[in-house]
């Protein structure tokens, strides 16, 4: 299960959150996910699990979004 969701806005990656794995939700259409402590990752610590492989991003990398969107959220 993915521990991490990367949010990207006019492809750069703007907000990473840290995934509360019991926090999974389905409505019926879609599956949504809680942050922990519901707030984006501070800088350092997204810079940290980069340099430790297990982010694929950092604040301000370029990440494709969807064509026609402005908003992809990935998770990791």
């Amino acid at each position: 299960m993915a521990a991490h969701a990367v949010i990207a806005v006019d492809g750069e990656v703007r907000r990473v959150y840290a995934i509360d794995t019991g926090g999974w939700e389905n409505d019926g259409r879609k599956w949504r996910f809680r942050a922990v402590d519901d707030r984006p990752l501070p800088a350092q610590e997204i810079d940290r699990l980069h340099t430790a492989g297990d982010l694929p991003y950092r604040l301000g990398d370029p990440c494709p979004t969807k064509a026609g969107g402005a908003y992809r959220p990935e998770r990791f």
